[in-house]
């Protein structure tokens, strides 16, 4: 019954790790997914007082209270 008990315990701190680890992403701020506008990115991707725009073709998120940021190409 134990080893039952310590097989599940063992799954799920394994897969909450993969999930972790697959999720950092997100917490960067930045994302590897290209795009051309600020529309393609994903607009719920960024928490409040930021706003996700698009910077040198990666999603980004800003805070809302900075002036876009303009490259020139």
């Amino acid at each position: 019954m134990t080893k039952i008990v310590k097989f599940v315990c063992v799954t799920i701190i394994i897969i909450s790790l993969f999930l972790a680890a697959t999720n950092v992403e997100s917490w960067s701020g930045h994302s590897s997914r290209n795009c051309f506008k600020d529309e393609d990115c994903n607009k719920n991707k960024c928490r409040k007082p930021t706003v996700v725009k698009c910077v040198d073709r990666i999603c980004t998120c800003v805070p809302v209270f900075q002036p876009p940021i303009i490259y020139s190409s």
